[in-house]
């Protein structure tokens, strides 16, 4: 199943282990549009990194139905998704005005720019 599916799966957190495992090949890049993309490598896909973060966070987030395992996957895919959108902040600063003036309003419009502090993807 790829992996946009599995992100609209209503049972995506039975998925986080393979997701995890799949990032541990993954990389990520910025389009000229600004938007941040994560390429998974073992089946040459493509997925926004803030679909990737959302969905995880939502997981992560629940208070009951997610064991032991499916709350440590979620917090180990939530730290390698914290490494690309570092790394895609860094490939941002060669890209010209146009495309980080973009990627701001990307994150302003697609996610809470509160959480993104709060947790730490984000320092002001």
């Amino acid at each position: 199943m790829p992996i946009s599916e599995k992100l609209i799966n209503p049972y995506f957190k039975g998925h986080l282990q393979e997701v995890n495992r799949l990032l541990d090949s993954a990389s990520v890049k910025v389009t000229k549009w600004g938007e941040r993309i994560v390429t998974f490598k073992k089946n040459n896909e493509e997925v926004s990194l803030f679909r990737l973060i959302k969905r995880t966070w939502s997981i992560t987030d629940e208070k009951s139905g997610v064991t032991r395992a499916q709350r440590k996957s979620g917090e180990a895919i939530q730290g390698k998704l914290r490494n690309f959108y570092r790394l895609s902040g860094e490939a941002l600063k060669q890209e010209n005005f146009i495309t980080r003036f973009l990627a701001e309003i990307r994150v302003l419009f697609t996610i809470n720019i509160f959480k993104l502090i709060s947790t730490g993807y984000i320092r002001l």
